[in-house]
């Protein structure tokens, strides 16, 4: 499946249980939470980044693997 796709199904998770927080581990899983993120969510949305990316990456991988990094470090809680 998708980003998209996942994001969905999470939303749809987040709204079923009402967690009070949502931690995700790991790039594409905090990439998944942050599309899915509502502001009207009252559960802090949390992820842990552990930089795996940087060390086997470079050029542009590596400056991709920095915006995502920068645009979950905004979007997340």
């Amino acid at each position: 499946g998708s980003v998209f796709s996942a994001a969905k199904e999470l939303r749809k998770l987040v709204v079923s249980i009402d967690p009070d927080v949502i931690q995700a581990h790991f790039s594409m899983a905090a990439f998944v939470l942050a599309v899915a993120r509502k502001q009207a969510w009252k559960a802090k949305s949390i992820a842990v980044i552990q930089g795996l990316v940087y060390p086997a990456v470079s050029g542009w991988r590596s400056f991709a693997a920095k915006c995502i990094e920068t645009y979950l470090s905004r979007r997340l809680d």
